[in-house]
């Protein structure tokens, strides 16, 4: 697996984080089986030291998402670690509390989200000298 995968590459939204591909069949990502642990009928599995999750839906993935140690950048630009005050008042990122992170305006299937789980965009706010992008997520 570890041939397979990387977590220095390009993430792409509505494609792929580290050469896990979206749509992938469980088999495809030729995973051993101890490393997939099922929770309310998803499928769910980290890999490269626990630097990529991957959500499978119907045993295809729908979700993959870079965290601690993942070294790739989205867009040539942003990085696991980055200060989410980069994501505050920007004319290409927005709060969205559907998606809970900041989505882009202008290039769908991506969200950042910060260290502080289930936070308003005032509590953000508040504390954005603080907080750090903890996830970059993609999906269709």
């Amino acid at each position: 697996m570890n041939n397979l995968y990387s977590k220095n590459s390009e993430i792409v939204p509505r494609k792929q984080i580290g050469g896990v591909e979206l749509g992938l069949s469980i088999h495809d990502l030729k995973l051993e089986a101890d490393t997939i642990k099922e929770v309310n009928e998803q499928k769910m599995v980290l890999i490269l030291d626990g630097s990529i999750f991957i959500l499978l839906v119907d045993n295809r993935v729908f979700q993959v998402s870079a965290l601690a140690g993942y070294q790739g950048k989205l867009l040539n630009k942003h990085y696991i670690g980055e200060s989410i005050s980069n994501f505050i008042d920007s004319d290409s990122w927005e709060f969205s509390d559907a998606d809970d992170g900041f989505i882009n305006k202008e290039c769908a299937g991506v969200v950042i989200r910060c260290d502080l789980e289930d936070a308003s965009i005032e509590e953000i706010r508040e504390n954005q000298s603080e907080l750090y992008v903890a996830e970059i997520s993609v999906f269709e």
